[in-house]
């Protein structure tokens, strides 16, 4: 995946602003930052949610938005791609099981009996170490951690090359936090995928990333390891790590 001089804007605010970032195939990138820096917008533009004003993407050899067929190369990169949102996005109508096979049913529709639908939704939970008993359940009768990991099965279903979560961890205790974040190793590790993670959960990049990085008001003011992440004297990347703004440069981009 590779974003390369992304420009965002909403009428006089600018989301992005310049932003290029290449993510390593079977790797796990995290954008981390700080509310409102524009993580989530980077995010829908390299998922093909949001047309950049300027820039290019190309996810998984597919180039999007631009050039001939921009329009059958986004829907083939869908294909390939799985995506969790931050609130989750289950339908309350709707079962375990229909939440989960929703994405075969619907706009990449797939043939298959009854059962065999049942039999990939089941192996799908158990991939997130979730058990058939939850298959009827509504998400109205299941925690925030359960619900996270359906999210996750759903993602999983067409079995994608790449994963998209968008900040994983909020709204969760730390201990269920800790056990998403191995979940989302453990899942890139088996399935081989690549995985583009948006958070501000420094405990959870700590576990989990390779690559991290920073942006802040919409502009990318360091990217690196996370070892070299954690050892660093950039003054943005302090500045974010001890959650002090006095410690941002004269100037510095932070809104």
């Amino acid at each position: 995946m590779i974003g390369r001089s992304l420009t965002k804007r909403f009428e006089d605010k600018v989301a992005l602003r310049g932003v290029s970032i290449e993510v390593e195939e079977g790797g796990i990138s995290f954008v981390i930052g700080p509310s409102g820096c524009g993580k989530t917008t980077l995010l829908k533009v390299l998922s093909g949610f949001l047309r950049p004003d300027e820039g290019e993407v190309e996810v998984l050899g597919f180039r999007l938005f631009r050039g001939e067929g921009a329009e059958t190369s986004l829907a083939e990169a869908r294909r390939q791609m799985g995506i969790v949102f931050q609130a989750n996005a289950l339908f309350d109508s709707m079962n375990v099981l229909d939440n989960v096979l929703f994405p075969l049913r619907y706009g990449f529709s797939v043939e298959m009996t009854r059962s065999e639908e049942v039999d990939l939704a089941v192996e799908m939970l158990r991939n997130v170490e979730l058990g058939p008993e939850v298959l009827f359940k509504y998400p109205s009768e299941l925690s925030g951690g359960m619900r996270k990991r359906v999210a996750i099965a759903r993602a999983l279903i067409r079995r994608p090359r790449l994963i998209l979560y968008d900040e994983p961890t909020t709204g969760l205790d730390p201990i269920t936090s800790s056990a998403i974040g191995e979940l989302i190793a453990s899942l890139s590790e088996r399935f081989k995928t690549t995985s583009v993670v948006v958070s501000h959960d420094i405990m959870l990049v700590k576990r989990v990333a390779k690559r991290v990085m920073l942006l802040m008001a919409g502009s990318k003011v360091w990217e690196g390891s996370k070892e070299e992440l954690l050892g660093s004297e950039d003054p943005y990347v302090v500045a974010f790590l001890s959650g002090r703004r006095d410690l941002l440069p004269e100037g510095g981009v932070l809104d």
